[in-house]
């Protein structure tokens, strides 16, 4: 095997496949993706071990570890060299990327239809991120992590790499842009839109409620919090308000999930806006979370989801702790996955899939 390898100490960048413009030689787009460290700390590496694979023109960066061990990556890489470390960004046609997303967001043992409908929604999504540039001032598309979509935790598969082959091309469509196609794990019984976030609502994204996610352990699930659990999230966030007396939901996404809380304490109140906030906050780490088919998770950094109800446990009038009775796993806007594959199980196909989770798109060849 012909490997050559660098442990990287200066400014370099390493060119294998591609040209390093936004097209390949048959016109075929392609993506930008910011590689972030191990365990997604930070986008700013402190070294960087490559092996180059020449005979298959793919690369091994030693120096991450994801799910799968070090990655190994097809197209360009560029290091750049900053005051503040290096940055990796990986340069390859927006297919291969799709090899390496789908595997990672959806399991490769799942329906045939269920993969090609995560393929769409993962092709739609990167084509969403290359026209809103966010990371521009990295140079750079996309991350690989959960805050756009994962990229290359997992290994390309058959089944998920057919799949991506069997819709090449294809992306969801409003009036011409690609559509904002979020995902999530396991629905509630209900899905929102990206009113949990944003005040106003992105094009072809709905409000259902779901039947497919039903018999899942995630559909229903509940937890427990101490009073005392509860001040020390508080305070780790930054809010001092006294002993904990109720938490109240004050305003609810059409489908259910929580946007808006309050935490009522002796001393003061703070308002927790935003579905993602709200979760993080009463991060359950350590504490049991009871699923509906009996089983316990635990060590979950952020609630499974937003979509629960609270119920304090009051004794001589003091609160000791609350009860969240909830469902769903994921932020519950677009399409679950789980229901997608429940769905495939039933004889629908990925159009019929997507359809059934957005409304009034057009699905284009990009």
């Amino acid at each position: 095997m012909d490997i050559r390898k660098y442990i990287i100490t200066k400014t370099i960048t390493i060119v294998m496949g591609i040209a390093a413009s936004s097209q390949t030689a048959n016109d075929e787009a392609t993506i930008r993706v910011l590689l972030m460290t191990s365990d997604y700390g930070g986008y700013y590496h402190e070294t960087v071990d490559v092996e180059e694979h020449e005979e298959n023109g793919t690369f091994q960066i030693n120096s991450i570890t994801r799910d799968y061990g070090h990655p190994v990556y097809e197209g360009k890489l560029e290091i750049i060299s900053t005051d503040q470390g290096y940055l990796l960004i990986n340069e390859l046609p927006v297919e291969n990327y799709l090899e390496y997303v789908v595997p990672s967001e959806m399991p490769g043992g799942y329906e045939m239809e269920a993969l090609k409908a995560q393929a769409v929604c993962a092709r739609t999504y990167a084509f969403h991120q290359i026209e809103e540039q966010a990371l521009a001032d990295f140079g750079a598309d996309v991350d690989d992590s959960v805050n756009f979509q994962v990229y290359n935790n997992q290994r390309a598969e058959e089944r998920t790499s057919q799949a991506v082959a069997a819709t090449k091309g294809e992306i969801m469509t409003h009036e011409g842009k690609p559509i904002i196609a979020y995902f999530f794990s396991t629905s509630s019984g209900f899905t929102s839109t990206d009113e949990v976030w944003n005040e106003e609502t992105a094009p072809c994204l709905k409000s259902i409620q779901t039947e497919y996610d039903a018999e899942l352990p995630w559909h229903h699930w509940n937890v427990y919090f101490t009073a005392g659990q509860i001040n020390r999230l508080l305070q780790n966030s930054g809010y001092d308000i006294g002993c904990i007396k109720d938490i109240q939901v004050t305003k609810r996404s059409q489908g259910g999930a929580a946007v808006s809380c309050n935490f009522i304490g002796e001393v003061g109140t703070v308002t927790i806006n935003n579905e993602l906030e709200i979760r993080k906050l009463l991060s359950p780490t350590g504490i049991e979370i009871k699923r509906q088919d009996g089983s316990v998770v635990r060590d979950f950094p952020i609630l499974p989801s937003a979509y629960f109800a609270c119920t304090p446990s009051v004794k001589d009038d003091v609160t000791e702790g609350f009860l969240l009775e909830g469902g769903g796993y994921g932020h519950g806007v677009g399409m679950s996955q789980n229901g997608a594959n429940e769905m495939a199980k039933q004889g629908f196909c990925y159009l019929d899939i997507l359809n059934y989770y957005y409304d009034g798109f057009t699905l284009e060849k990009k």
